[in-house]
């Protein structure tokens, strides 16, 4: 009785005939190889001969014919003599555009260190796992398509993996782990993972393609694999790797926050989400008012993912309006803003009561600037905007310019408006961003 490999080999030839070819030693290789478990290895003993980048170089024995292995994976009767281990190669030359749009293949397909003239094409195929390792494919436009495809398993794209052009896993299914591991001359690479979804993603920096060569809007992945970085200012820069002038999408930030932040790395979640709102004014379509309020939001409160940040500037103005208020009681600007005694009821010279509230300009500076407390400062004094006084401002140790009959009450108190002004927006702020509110809205 013929063996699982003579039965394939035997079916083959069938087909190699009723196309008009012979199949060669190479081919039978191949066959017998997957029907037997095996790996259908064609490389030379001579390492320095097992350079992918090389293969346009082998020769034919290394060359096992497109048509077969096409047909191997999309026959059902030769599907049927696949085991377990699926279709596994090593070394091969394969010429031709591999198209195996389509197919549904419940076993594993594995290139190890093979050279491919033309591109790989997956669209809507079904594989369990999809491995390109050490493989050189040397197409200039479309070097592996594989659209709306699904792999039960990984994808394993490493270990010295070149491709020259893109590499298209848009709105793939990958039910494992994505592997961009090792990979050489990334920058020749365009890598597509829009609308994708992926379990686990692992991509190394060094296997990253260059800026405006990679597209992740819409891309859905629950974890990222512990040999990657996890550190924000690495995942942001992976991000910023899109062409985000030409397609911003806040989408990306946000998927990424939410896996590191299931992951325990809630700092680093944090980082993105700020830095989310802090390239919308860069890449994205804020313009005018929106974008002044975004960059006001993330200079005081970063976004409302900081809050606290609020306490310095509130804790700045504080003490500016200290020193100031100080200065302007030292100068006899701050008068009593109540009713106070006469000297005697003939006389126009007015005293301040010994009962009246004393001035403080700490808790002054205080109760103007926070609208929801009252020390009793703000309400009993005032920057008097009557007083003309000579102010000397010192240029240098030897000369000075006088300002004769400066209304330096006046100026006080516009300053005083200020502080007020600055209380309210910046309490708002402040409550705005510790209940949550700035963060809805963005």
């Amino acid at each position: 009785m013929a063996t699982k490999a003579e039965q394939l080999i035997k079916l083959a030839e069938d087909f190699a005939k009723e196309k008009g070819f012979d199949l060669s030693e190479t081919e039978k290789k191949l066959l017998t190889s997957v029907a037997e478990g095996k790996e259908a290895d064609y490389r030379s003993t001579d390492e320095t001969e097992n350079d992918s980048e090389k293969g346009n170089t082998w020769d034919k024995s290394r060359s096992p014919k497109i048509n077969i292995l096409i047909w191997l994976c999309t026959d059902k009767e030769a599907i049927s003599y696949l085991t377990h281990r699926g279709i596994s190669i090593s070394g091969a030359k394969i010429e031709g555009c591999l198209d195996l749009d389509f197919i549904d293949l419940d076993v594993p397909l594995t290139f190890y260190s093979c050279y491919f003239s033309e591109g790989i094409r997956l669209l809507y195929a079904k594989v369990k796992l999809l491995y390109f390792s050490a493989c050189y494919i040397a197409s200039n436009q479309n070097a592996l398509i594989a659209d709306n495809a699904e792999i039960k398993g990984n994808v394993l794209l490493n270990n010295g993996f070149q491709a020259k052009g893109k590499v298209v896993f848009s709105a793939a299914t990958i039910g494992r782990t994505f592997i961009l591991f090792k990979v050489k001359n990334s920058q020749e690479m365009t890598l597509f993972l829009s609308f994708a979804k992926i379990n686990c993603l692992l991509a190394q920096e060094d296997s990253w393609p260059e800026k405006n060569k990679l597209y992740l809007e819409g891309l859905v992945y629950n974890s990222i694999d512990n040999d990657s970085s996890v550190d924000s200012q690495s995942r942001l820069k992976w991000i910023r790797l899109q062409n985000l002038e030409d397609n911003f999408s806040p989408q990306t930030y946000e998927q990424l926050a939410k896996v590191l932040r299931m992951s325990g790395h809630e700092e680093a979640a944090t980082e993105i989400l700020i830095a989310k709102q802090n390239d919308r004014r860069r890449y994205g379509e804020l313009k005018g008012f929106s974008w002044g309020w975004n960059f006001i939001l993330g200079f005081t409160i970063d976004h409302g993912y900081r809050t606290q940040k609020i306490l310095v500037f509130v804790l700045f103005f504080i003490g500016i309006g200290w020193g100031i208020f100080f200065w302007g009681e030292s100068q006899n600007l701050m008068s009593p803003s109540r009713i106070i005694a006469l000297v005697n009821p003939s006389s126009t010279q007015k005293i301040i009561d010994p009962n009246y509230p004393k001035f403080n300009a700490l808790m002054y500076s205080v109760d103007s600037f926070v609208p929801i407390i009252d020390f009793y400062q703000e309400s009993y004094w005032l920057p008097n905007a009557n007083i003309t006084t000579d102010l000397e401002i010192p240029l240098n140790y030897s000369n000075k310019i006088t300002w004769k009959n400066a209304n330096i009450g006046s100026l006080l108190r516009c300053y005083f408006w200020f502080h007020i002004f600055m209380g309210w927006v910046l309490t708002s702020l402040g409550v705005a961003g510790f209940t949550g509110l700035v963060r809805r809205l963005g």
